[in-house]
């Protein structure tokens, strides 16, 4: 494999990694050869895709590209079932807790900045969602196995306009407050976040807690989860976000998760992004959020300031 050559590339300053369930044809190296190719920092590893005996491999291919294992994904990452994981829709909280912790071992071994974990629930916004409790105490037995490697956990809030209860940062503190954890941390993301009604208000609050921020954008006419779009794109509510973060302070990581169904899951949308190759769209979405970032900036130099609509 060839290396790319960082040094031709301006160093951005951000970190920017991708997040791997955004590229389903892809391979664990072929992500971070692509991720590299690209100008990223950081690979958010999905543990679904590293074959049993290729952990080596794995390790020497971040080294060989100078990649960081961003905030990975473990093989279930969601401490209530959800139906994107569809192998896993019968386990109890208890099962998938303690096959999460598991995978927190085995993920050590990359030294990533931070472990992804989601509440889970049903994704149907017609449902009410499940016990929040239940989550509270699956986060306690995966923090302390995290812990035990000197890892954080990046916890996701998940959409209120797909059913779930825990969808903003103060209700997701709450639930990191009764675990009694301090290895956990937050991890918004804009295609879920940003209808909250005091969504930037929170970013601020919250700052200090925030391991990172996924990025793309909403539709403007959202189809299903699975129909998100490039950041700036659509309601182009990352810009927004964005720039609260910098002008809060933001230091983590910002990292690139789009879904774009190209018929695996149901819709084979004609304008998918996952129908393009993947270093296409992938580099399509870096210098996307590079725009981003820049206009943010830009925002934030002529004094405009991100505020929640009263």
């Amino acid at each position: 494999m060839g290396k790319v050559n960082q040094a031709m590339r301006p160093e951005p300053e951000y970190k920017y990694a991708v997040c791997c369930w955004s590229t389903p044809k892809n391979s664990c190296i072929e992500d971070i050869e692509q991720c590299a190719a690209i100008g990223a920092q950081g690979v958010g590893l999905f543990e679904q895709k590293i074959a049993p005996g290729q952990e080596e491999e794995i390790e020497q291919a971040l080294a060989h590209h100078g990649m960081q294992a961003g905030i990975v994904v473990p093989h279930d990452w969601t401490i209530l079932p959800v139906p994107l994981n569809p192998a896993a829709r019968s386990l109890t909280w208890r099962d998938l807790s303690a096959n999460i912790a598991a995978s927190c071992k085995r993920l050590a071994r990359y030294k990533p900045a931070a472990i992804l974990v989601g509440p889970g629930g049903h994704g149907d916004p017609s449902l009410e969602g499940h016990p929040i409790q239940d989550v509270v105490e699956g986060l306690k037995v995966i923090a302390d196995a995290a812990g035990e490697e000197g890892l954080r956990i990046a916890f996701e809030p998940y959409a209120r306009r797909r059913g779930a209860v825990i969808h903003n940062l103060t209700i997701a503190m709450d639930v990191i407050d009764k675990s009694g954890r301090d290895n956990v941390g937050l991890l918004p993301d804009v295609w879920h976040y940003w209808p909250e009604p005091n969504a930037h208000a929170e970013l601020r609050q919250y700052v200090d807690h925030i391991i990172g921020l996924q990025v793309n954008d909403s539709r403007i006419q959202e189809r299903s989860w699975c129909d998100r779009v490039q950041p700036g794109w659509g309601h182009n509510k990352c810009r927004e976000m964005v720039a609260t973060l910098i002008d809060a302070g933001f230091d983590g990581w910002y990292d690139y998760e789009v879904f774009s169904d190209d018929g695996r899951w149901g819709n084979a949308w004609p304008d998918s992004l996952w129908a393009k190759p993947h270093q296409e769209f992938l580099q399509e979405g870096y210098d996307n959020f590079a725009r981003v970032y820049s206009e943010a900036k830009q925002m934030l130099a002529v004094g405009m300031r991100p505020v929640d609509a009263a």
